[in-house]
This record gives structure tokens, C-alpha cells and sequence, in this order.
């Protein structure tokens, strides 16, 4: 999961948001805060509750076909290793 977060693939951000439905919370966190990173968005407000797995997956799903184009995926640090 962290691998992903090493890439500004944008298909990185589909596998992202298909693991936001993950059985693991812990799984399920990450993916959250590492779209988030990545994007440089957040898709929830902090005046409404907390989404579950199905609605978080379905905002970000709305807001990335919405945006997928024209999205400026964020780099990872420059103190990370990459391979390319």
C-alpha cells in the first residue's frame, strides 16, 4: 500500500481508491490519507460525519472522474529512492 504513495501514477489513485473498501482498517486509512497526499484533496467536510468504506470510495471515485484529466498529482518526496 505505502508503494503507491511512491508514484504520481494516476493509476495509482484507481488502486487507492479501490482499497478504500478493504476488510483492514488500517488498509483503509492509509489509502485515504496517501489519495490525499497525492492529489493534494480531500473530499470530505469536516463539519459532516465521518463517511463509511462504500460512500469515501464513491466520493473519490465522483471527484477523480471528475478532475482525472487535468489532476496534478503531487511527487513523492525527493529523499525517496524510485526506480524508473
Amino acid at each position: 500500500m505505502a508503494a503507491l504513495r511512491l508514484t504520481a501514477s494516476p493509476d495509482a489513485v484507481d488502486a487507492l481508491i479501490g482499497a478504500l473498501r478493504d476488510q483492514d482498517d488500517a488498509v483503509r486509512e492509509r489509502a485515504a490519507s496517501n489519495l490525499i497526499m497525492l492529489t493534494g484533496n480531500v473530499v470530505t467536510t469536516p463539519d459532516k460525519p465521518t463517511p463509511g468504506p462504500l460512500e469515501l470510495e464513491n466520493l473519490w471515485l465522483i471527484w477523480w472522474d471528475k478532475h482525472h484529466k487535468e489532476a496534478k498529482l503531487s511527487e513523492p518526496a525527493p529523499e525517496v529512492c524510485r526506480m524508473e
